[in-house]
């Protein structure tokens, strides 16, 4: 995943506490305390996307073990945490149509972040580095914003993580995995993604379209084989993203455009 552009930083500046002496790996049997701040280890995080209150969720999670012979990538921590530590969540993020599943499953908890209790809400990472000096919490990685009138060709991961820049737009989207096929209204629809580890996302499309995602929803959880189409996407009142298909193929000038399956 590549970020390129500028991030103003504009949360306002809040004194938290010092961090317990005590660490914790991501989903650990015990959990995390209800207060306070901890360090939490993790080694990826999952189906990062941006929610309507302005956060990002995820969850993270720590190194398998196996039991025997078998590898179980039982769930991790979820948490949220601001823009400002997308840049550093984003290396963490399991790359489109990654097939490996025990190399990323068992590679060491390279990542640490400081994770405050939110009471009703998820845990929030306030930053992965602790200024002892200063008493704050800080990002180590900038977060840059795409220039998207630039680049319109991307991966559905990356539209679940700038949907308010997106809405309304029409891209050409990458992804790796369809659900089953179901009715919806006057079309069809189903769910896409990235493949493992990675958000799924509502698609809807008319009849043309179906045998292109019945095709991919037959071979399973590949991962293994990339497909593009071209999808506008919207951003409902409550946040919600979803994409509507339009065709694997474009054709014409940028003011009058068709396409095709």
């Amino acid at each position: 995943m590549v970020l390129s552009g500028f991030f103003i930083l504009t949360a306002a500046a809040e004194k938290l506490p010092p961090p317990s002496e005590t660490e914790y790996d991501a989903g650990g049997a015990d959990g995390l305390p209800t207060a306070g701040i901890v360090k939490v280890r993790f080694n990826r995080i999952y189906g990062v996307a941006k929610q309507k209150d302005g956060f990002y969720y995820g969850n993270i999670r720590s190194m398998v073990i196996p039991e025997g012979d078998i590898y179980s990538d039982s769930p991790g921590q979820t948490i949220r945490f601001p823009a400002e530590g997308l840049g550093y969540f984003s290396k963490f993020i399991p790359k489109p149509g990654t097939a490996d599943f025990i190399a990323i499953v068992t590679s060491s908890a390279r990542g640490e972040v400081y994770v405050r209790a939110a009471g009703a809400k998820a845990p929030t990472a306030v930053g992965d580095e602790y200024d002892k000096n200063s008493g704050e919490y800080l990002w180590s990685v900038k977060t840059d914003i795409p220039e998207w009138d630039q680049k319109l060709k991307m991966s559905v991961t990356e539209i679940m993580l700038y949907p308010d820049q997106l809405n309304g737009k029409i891209v050409e989207a990458e992804f790796y995995v369809a659900a089953q096929i179901r009715n919806s209204g006057a079309g069809f629809g189903t769910t896409i993604s990235c493949g493992s580890g990675h958000a799924y996302v509502p698609v809807t499309f008319a009849a043309e379209g179906k045998p292109f995602f019945m095709e991919i929803a037959a071979r399973g959880n590949s991962n293994t084989i990339a497909y593009k189409a071209f999808f506008r996407v919207k951003v409902d009142s409550a946040g919600r993203v979803s994409l509507e298909a339009l065709g694997k193929r474009a054709s014409g000038s940028s003011d009058s455009v068709t396409y095709r399956w």
